[in-house]
């Protein structure tokens, strides 16, 4: 079981290591935008151990969600579309795949 509190530095990392091609002055601007959807990440988990959201439920959530978190980094002056689309998906990668061992929130 992954702890929430190390399981979301990985994913923000995550996001940030998919960005590598672009210039630091852009990748810094990442890490807030990401940040951001920390929160809602996290209540949808909390639904989700609840029993509140079924699994195709949580699904449409978490593609809702990586559709929000790509638009907020297209919307970074000079974000490539294929970075950020690669970003957002590396934080659900990362989200999922801690959702399989189980996360401890």
């Amino acid at each position: 079981m992954t702890d929430w509190t190390i399981l979301w530095p990985s994913a923000s990392q995550a996001a940030v290591s998919a960005a590598d091609t672009i210039p630091t002055d852009l990748s810094s601007r990442l890490d807030p935008i990401i940040d951001a959807r920390e929160p809602r990440f996290r209540a949808l988990l909390l639904a989700w151990a609840d029993r509140a959201l079924d699994e195709e439920t949580i699904e449409a959530e978490f593609e809702d969600e990586r559709y929000v978190l790509e638009s907020e980094l297209l919307a970074v002056d000079g974000m490539p579309m294929d970075v950020a689309t690669s970003a957002a998906a590396a934080v659900l990668d990362v989200i999922e795949a801690g959702l399989r061992e189980g996360i401890a929130l």
